[in-house]
């Protein structure tokens, strides 16, 4: 589904990401986990093109979509929620969805696709009206996913999706997206909540100072006692 070969990625003449080599394989759910500054969310970034200092290859179901501008890449069925959301959060959580209408060619699909989401994510349904700034930070990370969900894509980026979020909500947004793996979809997510990660995810790769330091199946990650403490300075406790 997608492959990224030998990504080195800078910001001036500091070096961010060097020679980075991840892969998502379809319907599965891939995890990027590392301290911050690591350099997780530019290895996003630098997928769909918004980080623009960079070398080496990005394939999309064997496509090269290296060089494609963002907006191409978004047609090419990816879907990226950031770190910050991206929501507007002056208008309501209607008008932020229908920030994606022009992917539905009849507007009685795109009703059918928003009542779909609604129902995945009862808690935008009560929300409808309501501006997104007034709705908390649970909720407007529901609505960032919503909105990418609505673009149909064939793979879901999405960085930090528990930052400053409660353990309680924390849980559900997890569950939303393993529930995507088992509709078909694939999901790359960038993450420091290390046991969610593992626990979610198939597989799991982990970053350090740019450069990827460990890799496997995050169900044998799970197993090791000492990843917490040697990759990130600190006990699990």
């Amino acid at each position: 589904m997608l492959e990224v070969s030998s990504l080195t990625a800078w910001y001036h003449k500091a070096t961010v990401l060097t020679d980075v080599n991840v892969r998502v394989r379809e319907g599965s759910f891939v995890a990027i986990i590392g301290p911050n500054g690591a350099g997780k969310t530019t290895l996003l970034r630098s997928i769909v093109n918004l980080h623009e200092k960079k070398s080496g290859r990005i394939e999309l179901g064997g496509v090269d979509i290296t060089r494609d501008p963002a907006h191409r890449i978004v047609r090419k069925d990816v879907a990226y929620v950031p770190d910050y959301r991206g929501i507007l959060r002056t208008l309501t959580v209607k008008e932020n969805l229908l920030l994606v209408r022009d992917r539905y060619g009849k507007a009685s699909e795109f009703r059918e696709a928003v009542d779909d989401i609604l129902q995945r994510f009862p808690h935008l349904k009560g929300r409808y009206n309501q501006l997104a700034s007034l709705m908390s930070g649970g909720e407007q990370q529901m609505l960032a996913i919503a909105r990418a969900l609505l673009l149909k894509p064939r793979i879901l980026l999405i960085d930090e999706p528990s930052i400053g979020l409660a353990p309680l909500l924390v849980k559900e947004i997890f569950l939303h997206l393993s529930g995507l793996i088992r509709q078909g979809m694939s999901v790359l997510m960038v993450e420091q909540n290390i046991v969610r990660s593992l626990e979610a995810s198939d597989y799991c790769y982990v970053i350090e100072k740019g450069r990827v330091v460990l890799e496997g199946e995050s169900r044998l990650l799970s197993e090791r006692d000492d990843l917490q403490e040697k990759y990130f300075g600190k006990t699990a406790g």
